[in-house]
Parts: structure tokens; sequence; C-alpha cells
């Protein structure tokens, strides 16, 4: 079996003595985020699409993948065809 004791040295500490609060920086008095450059624009990467409610749900496996399917050969987002299905709901039993 290896010998471990030879890999930890003699109680030294590998990171030398604590330094004493002199010669620490002080970076409490720092401000814990940078101040932004206006110059740089923020570039967002999703589609605004008005919708903000979350709409979570259980489905089998199944179902999920022939909706994921149909979604993607349609070109749709999901929501787009689940939207698209309540639509037909409506007009299948005359709700408005």
């Amino acid at each position: 079996m290896a010998d471990s004791s030879k890999l930890k040295g003699k109680g030294k500490n590998r990171f030398g003595d604590i330094p004493t609060p002199d010669e620490t920086d002080n970076n409490l008095d720092a401000p814990e985020i940078a101040p932004a450059d206006p110059s740089i624009e923020v570039k967002k990467f999703r589609n605004k699409t008005g919708r903000t409610e979350p709409f979570n749900t259980r489905v089998t496996a199944e179902f999920d993948k022939e909706f994921r399917t149909i979604a993607f050969t349609r070109g749709f987002k999901k929501v787009e065809l689940l939207e698209a299905c309540l639509d037909a709901y409506r007009e299948l039993n005359g709700i408005k």
C-alpha cells in the first residue's frame, strides 16, 4: 500500500501563515456588482411572445413525443400548437 504521509508534508500549512488584517484587502467596501458600461448593448436571444404565465402539466411519454413531433414538423413552438389545439376545441364545441 502507498505511504501517503510523504504527500502531506511535515504539518506545514500549504497556504502559509494567516495574514494580519492590515495585510488583507478591504473588499467589503467595494460594490458587489460592477457598474454596467452603457456603451455595451445587451442582446436578448429569446423572441418576445407576450406570454407571461407559466403552464406546467404532466403527460405520458407517448403524448409528449407525438406533441413535440407535430410541433417540430409544422414549425410551431409547443405553445403555438397548444393554442391551436385550444382554438380547434373551441370551434368544435361552439365556445366563443
